[in-house]
């Protein structure tokens, strides 16, 4: 081999061992390998057993998700409080949730809109909705979630189904269970 080509190779092979198992000096610290983050406390389907998945009805991702339910059998004309969980899987600077009132229920006008300050990424944000269920059949609910990110506004529109019974005194349908909904089916209680 030339030596020309041979100085070059052994001034490689020397720099790399005087780097050979050298240590920081002892006042300098050393950075501490990066972790990700472990979440503490429960997980997020521990935080929300005994909710429901709301179905989304707009095509938009939006990044969240909405889980609800009633905390009491829906019976027409009977006041309902609904039970909401609101899981961003991004931070935002603020969410509103707008609650559609409808022919189908009476929303408490203070629960008509709800504005959460700064959300951050897989938290559970959990918020409660009365109403009035007007009769008895499956009727849905209409929240329409609106994430607030720097000057963007995600929004993701949900329908919440409810099976409202008939009025506690109406009796129910001949031949049905006396918690039968207007078609005559009869509800199985929750799991708790």
């Amino acid at each position: 081999m030339s030596q020309s080509r041979l100085l070059p190779l052994c001034a490689a092979v020397a720099l790399a061992a005087c780097h050979h198992g050298a240590q920081p000096p002892s006042g300098a610290a050393t950075p501490a390998p990066v972790r990700p983050a472990r979440p503490s406390g429960p997980s997020l389907a521990a935080q929300t057993a005994g909710l429901v998945e709301a179905p989304a009805i707009s095509r938009s991702t939006g990044g969240v998700r909405l889980k609800f339910a009633p905390e009491a059998r829906p019976m027409a004309g009977e006041p309902l409080t609904v039970d909401l969980a609101l899981l961003p899987s991004v931070a935002a600077d603020s969410a509103t949730l707008a609650i559609g009132s409808s022919r189908h229920f009476t929303v408490v006008a203070a629960d008509r809109q709800i504005t959460l300050p700064a959300l951050e990424a897989n938290q559970v944000y959990r918020q409660s909705v009365d109403l009035t269920p007007a009769a008895p059949g499956v009727a849905l609910l209409d929240v329409t979630v609106s994430l607030h990110r720097d000057a963007n506004v995600e929004v993701r529109e949900f329908a919440l189904p409810l099976i409202v019974g008939g009025a506690a005194n109406a009796g129910g349908t001949a031949g049905a269970p006396a918690d039968a909904g207007a078609a005559g089916v009869a509800s199985a209680p929750r799991a708790k």
